[in-house]
């Protein structure tokens, strides 16, 4: 429909103009908040060329013009007003209060570090060496455990009278004094029955890492199997 020289808005034209209102008046009070003064004066003409559209003051020949002007323009205006260089200001100054804090618990942290490495060093200067016969003696008895450890996994009754023994009262100690009897037989198998002090201290390296051989081979076991999701 033409009203003299200027032509009214189709359907389509109208819901895009709307749209751009929207758009526009949301960017108007963006920048009231922001103090973008710039944007506040560019969304007030087009909002004003979008009212002269509707009042058939300017040619619908100009609405997809106009519309597309109300959508980018804005846009635009908002990502070159949004100063990165505030964000970057503020990160920095945020890595500036950081920075203090996390140097001070890295300084913290390395001092925990070091004085646990140094403990562990005097402890394991303190601890008495091995000599060659006691460090054999030991290998073999962890060997003869591990290996006692792999049978004792795999055999049912004997995994559930462990098992049994967690839940008896004065049964526990029983096993383990029979399992210590059990690596000592071995060791008396090996190396013969101790017949002075120096052999029974060897014999007691053996039983020691006998069971701690064993109980880390069962525990493992043990475990592999609740991971692969059988039960015993």
């Amino acid at each position: 429909m033409e009203t003299g020289m200027i032509r009214s808005l189709s359907k389509w034209q109208k819901v895009a103009l709307w749209v751009a209102v929207v758009w526009l008046l949301f960017c108007l009070m963006g920048s009231i908040i922001d103090s973008w003064y710039s944007l506040l004066v560019v969304c007030i003409a087009l909002l004003a060329a979008i009212l002269c559209l509707f009042n058939n003051k300017l040619n619908a020949k100009y609405a997809w013009t106009v519309f597309a002007v109300s959508i980018v323009l804005p846009f635009v205006m908002i990502a070159a007003l949004a100063d990165p260089k505030d964000d970057n200001s503020t990160e920095k100054e945020a890595e500036k209060v950081e920075k203090p804090k996390n140097a001070v618990k890295s300084e913290n942290t390395k001092k925990s570090e070091k004085e646990t490495t140094d403990k562990a060093e005097k402890k394991k200067e303190q601890e008495p060496k091995q000599s060659p016969k006691e460090k054999e003696v030991a290998e073999a008895g962890a060997n003869q455990g591990a290996l006692f450890g792999m049978v004792g996994a795999s055999n049912e009754e004997f995994s559930n009278m462990l098992d049994l023994a967690d839940y008896v009262e004065g049964m526990d100690d029983k096993v383990d004094e029979i399992l210590k009897e059990t690596a000592g037989g071995e060791y008396d198998k090996q190396y013969g029955t101790p017949t002075n002090a120096e052999e029974r201290k060897l014999k007691k390296i053996y039983v020691e890492n006998f069971m701690k051989a064993m109980n880390n081979t069962m525990d493992g076991m043990d475990a592999l199997e609740k991971l692969g999701g059988k039960r015993r």
